[in-house]
């Protein structure tokens, strides 16, 4: 065997050999011999670490959540100079108004992790703790995340569509108590240390998102007092909608109440028209029907909104607001106060922080 049969790769296997200590030391003598060895364990160790990389990839890219360092930046953009924190702030509300945007991309991407505005603004250490429990889900129209004096067995985090948390009374009285969209979540009684609601939350306009289960969430919110801080401040930020809610029913015109309600879903809603019929209106306002119908007539010749069958188009929002008077503002400000979040969609996440 003489030292060039070395070079044939095919030969070369990692076998046990007797051949003579000569030979091998020959072998590896040859300058030849030892830059070809140079080249195939630099090959090996390449293809071993990009193996490693993918799987260490697929490890952290759960249910299309990625962790890497970039997608970081993305995730909480107040890391970055000012000058880029509005460039992320453009991109991300680009991003926000793509539907079919992928959920989880190469490193260097510039779209949005999280439509939810809370998931968006955890830290890489909390998204760390969420991220292995995360199950993407659809969220139809009229599906229940809770059920009233039924423990809670899933919080959701939606990233579109419109949510609704009702007041059952005795009988068929019920009335709407708070709403919530991608900025928000279900299973407030969990984040304040009970196991089930005496109220009932379902969807009122379809999306889809994201689902941990209720002994996950606690789990994780043990470990992290950062993450119990965002959920426990959305919680009071959604406890003043509801005690907004409150006021509205008992101090507002019908014509308010029906301002305030249509802004608040503009807010959540991609778009400017809403799929929204009389009917649910005068449900979730506790109104009779031609009540909303005569508001919205008035709207409508005064051109704030423009009715079609089955939806409202807004035409002019600062008009609207003006209708709703104080009842609509107070707590989105508070939101955007405790999350660093507007919670209307047409806003770039992250633009609530001074």
């Amino acid at each position: 065997m003489s030292a060039a049969s070395c070079l044939q790769p095919s030969r070369f296997t990692l076998t046990r050999t007797n051949a003579p200590a000569t030979l091998v030391t020959n072998c590896f003598q040859n300058a030849s011999v030892r830059r070809w060895i140079s080249s195939a364990v630099t090959g090996w160790f390449i293809t071993w670490a990009n193996m490693n990389a993918g799987e260490c990839h697929q490890r952290h890219c759960i249910n299309g959540i990625s962790n890497s360092t970039e997608m970081t930046n993305q995730l909480d953009p107040f890391r970055l100079r000012p000058a880029e924190r509005a460039n992320a702030y453009r991109a991300r509300a680009q991003q926000a108004r793509l539907s079919a945007a992928p959920f989880c991309e190469e490193a260097t991407s510039e779209s949005l992790q999280f439509k939810n505005h809370l998931l968006s603004r955890l830290s890489p250490t909390d998204i760390g703790l969420l991220a292995p429990h995360l199950e993407r889900h659809a969220m139809n129209h009229r599906f229940q995340y809770e059920h009233s004096r039924k423990a809670i067995e899933h919080i959701y985090f939606p990233e579109s569509g419109l949510s609704s948390v009702v007041v059952v009374g005795r009988g068929d009285t019920q009335i709407e108590a708070g709403l919530f969209g991608r900025e928000g979540m279900s299973g407030i009684a969990v984040i304040m240390g009970s196991d089930r609601s005496v109220h009932t939350t379902f969807v009122q306009v379809a999306g889809e998102g994201f689902r941990i289960t209720s002994n996950e969430m606690r789990h994780a919110m043990e470990k992290s007092t950062s993450l119990r801080d965002l959920l426990v401040h959305y919680a009071h930020a959604f406890l003043v909608q509801v005690s907004y809610t409150a006021l509205a029913n008992a101090r507002a015109t019908i014509e308010e109440r029906l301002a305030r309600w249509v802004l608040m879903a503009h807010d959540r809603l991609l778009g400017e028209d809403l799929a929204l019929t009389h009917e649910f209106l005068a449900l979730v306002l506790g109104v009779r029907r031609a009540g909303v119908t005569q508001a919205l007539q008035h709207f409508e010749i005064r051109g704030l909104v423009s009715r079609k069958r089955g939806s409202i188009a807004v035409i002019n929002r600062p008009q609207l607001e003006k209708v709703a008077r104080a009842i609509y503002g107070v707590p989105e400000a508070e939101y955007m106060r405790l999350t660093g979040c507007s919670p209307s969609v047409h806003i770039p996440i992250g633009s609530g922080r001074p």
